[in-house]
């Protein structure tokens, strides 16, 4: 086919295809060279993205690490509270035998032993009791 019969009747030349198909093609890429920047950003994003992905999972990575290293800490303070509590005891043991020996000892009007005792085991409850809460209100499951 040498043109393309119009409806007036008039043949036109195969150039003139040619040049409608050019420029439209012409067209066509300048719209991708002009969408390319578009691209372009969502490539970037996604880059960007992965690369955000890969920091978080490092950024986890760094948190559960630093979990690690402190649970020997929690387990040296749950080992120290235990030897404070075994401590406070040995301590509450001897003064109440103190006591008890008072007591023995009120037959021979020795009163002054148990008093001192008493005073003794209130003092040293006084002291410990701020340690007695919080040792009391520790949940050893929870560490």
């Amino acid at each position: 086919m040498q043109g393309i019969t119009e409806a007036k009747g008039g043949i036109t030349e195969p150039k003139a295809g040619n040049m409608v198909a050019e420029k439209g093609l012409w067209k066509l890429k300048e719209g991708f060279r002009n969408q390319k920047p578009r691209i372009w950003r969502v490539k970037k994003g996604l880059r960007k993205l992965k690369e955000g992905l890969r920091k978080q999972k490092l950024g986890i990575w760094r948190l559960k690490k630093g979990l690690w290293k402190q649970k020997p800490g929690i387990w040296r303070l749950k080992t120290g509270l235990q030897k404070l509590m075994e401590e406070l005891w040995k301590l509450i043991l001897k003064r109440l035998r103190k006591l008890k020996e008072g007591l023995r000892n009120v037959v021979l009007k020795r009163l002054w032993i148990v008093k001192e005792g008493l005073r003794k085991l209130k003092k040293l409850l006084e002291r410990w009791s701020v340690w007695l809460d919080i040792i009391l209100s520790i949940n050893y499951k929870a560490l």
